[in-house]
């Protein structure tokens, strides 16, 4: 499993119930809200499949950027997939 953590930043303050209801619908676990920022831990099977994740938050009205901040490789295999 691939373990990442991201943060989407958000087009107005009033979107943040609305996005983090969608980001735990996805099964996203949010960490924190800051303000426009919000902050989620996401396990996926491959690198691939978090990028997609990644990717569809983007189409997701209210969210401006989408960074991810880390992800791990379980037991350091190369994911040639991302």
């Amino acid at each position: 499993m691939i373990y990442a953590s991201g943060i989407v930043e958000l087009s107005g303050i009033l979107n943040v119930d609305r996005i983090v209801d969608e980001l735990k619908s996805r099964g996203l676990d949010v960490d924190d809200i800051e303000g426009e920022k919000v902050s989620f831990q996401i396990e996926r099977k491959t690198i691939g499949d978090v990028k997609s994740e990644m990717n569809s938050l983007k189409e997701v009205d209210g969210i401006n950027n989408v960074h991810i901040t880390y992800y791990s490789l379980e037991n350091g295999k190369d994911e040639s997939d991302a």
